[in-house]
């Protein structure tokens, strides 16, 4: 039964209106940020790195919402929460700040589980961000890394190279992919590095109070090769592959304040 609305996406102040006497109040504190995607693991003389994890998507904002009953020319201080800043590469992202109405704040909510939909304005609000892409998987035994496809795009992971005296056999393996990024080709006894993960673009614009959009996992490192060694009388490892690094997160969508009446 309110016909009217005022949302507050910066710090003021609301005055009740004339013949008003019930406020509903929407309170959203700023979103997280989504978390930073991992670094690929490196890989080994016996096995190659695993691509690395996805960032997951920020929590939206705590929503708090009550009817509350006023007298016309009362006036309410407004303080908007602050977006969560995106997590660096392994690393979380941060909680937004909480957003206050007087002496309501949306510290007293809880997360939405399907977002907020504002009828006037026909939006949606505070919902999850989206997770990241992980990174693929190094070779092994003279073959590629793992290539990764995403959102209509594919990028290759690195080459192998067959093993040669005084090297054991069967050689080492390309470094996994990462999005936006090939694995790494392959040397001896050394295996590809894996991808370093980049931004993901036309990601769905974060609204408010909605959580930040995950990084991307970087490419696993390649398989390396072990050496003969004639002082020790068999085959040692000499150096392992690095990992990609993964991308970071992004920032939420700052907290908001809707006032029905």
């Amino acid at each position: 039964n309110y016909a009217n609305h005022r949302m507050f996406t910066a710090d003021g102040t609301f005055t009740v209106p004339a013949n008003t006497t019930m406020l509903r109040i929407i309170l959203c504190q700023g979103g997280q940020g989504g978390w930073g995607g991992y670094d690929g693991l490196s890989a080994a003389c016996n096995a190659p790195g695993d691509g690395g994890s996805a960032g997951p998507g920020g929590d939206p904002g705590k929503m708090f919402i009550a009817d509350i009953a006023v007298t016309p020319g009362q006036s309410f201080a407004v303080s908007v929460g602050a977006a969560g800043t995106g997590g660096a590469p392994n690393q979380e992202g941060q909680y937004g700040g909480e957003t206050t109405f007087g002496s309501y704040s949306s510290a007293n909510g809880e997360r939405p589980v399907s977002g907020y939909y504002d009828i006037f304005e026909d939006k949606y609000y505070a919902l999850a961000g989206v997770d990241g892409i992980p990174g693929a998987k190094g070779g092994e035994g003279a073959k590629r890394g793992e290539s990764l496809t995403a959102d209509g795009e594919t990028w290759i992971g690195g080459a192998g190279l067959a093993s040669y005296s005084p090297y054991e056999s069967p050689g080492t393996g390309g470094g996994g992919a990462a999005y936006g990024r090939p694995g790494g080709a392959s040397g001896m006894p050394v295996g590809g590095k894996g991808g370093d993960a980049q931004d993901r673009p036309n990601l769905p614009a974060t609204t408010l109070g909605s959580g930040g959009h995950g990084g991307n996992g970087g490419g696993g490192g390649g398989k390396c090769a072990r050496r003969y060694s004639d002082d020790l009388g068999r085959y040692v490892c000499w150096s392992t592959s690095r990992g990609g690094t993964g991308s970071a997160g992004h920032d939420g969508g700052a907290g908001f304040a809707l006032v029905l009446y």
